[in-house]
């Protein structure tokens, strides 16, 4: 999901499953886990935050939320794309 306040923006990425909190949930921007110092990260049990200045449209295309499970080790990378009004903010991350 994306929120836009002030001139910065920020992304939100989070995954639940029926039986709560297996996974662990980082941005990754460049396929680096280390950010720019330009963007400010929040990071939960199972979700993350990243806020950043929307200076650079290119920007978007180089962040990632990557999905890791504890359990299975499995990963995950999902791509930020907006959201129409009409989609569900759990559909894309």
């Amino acid at each position: 999901a994306e929120e836009k306040n002030d001139g910065k923006v920020t992304l939100f990425c989070s995954m639940f499953e029926n039986d709560g909190c297996m996974h662990s949930v980082k941005w990754v921007f460049e396929g680096e886990e280390k950010m720019s110092s330009e963007m400010e990260i929040a990071t939960s049990s199972c979700s993350s935050n990243v806020t950043f200045t929307a200076t650079d449209p290119e920007l978007y295309k180089s962040l990632k939320c990557k999905v890791v499970n504890y359990y299975t080790d499995t990963v995950w990378l999902f791509d930020f794309r907006s959201q129409s009004s009409d989609e569900k903010s759990g559909e894309k991350c």
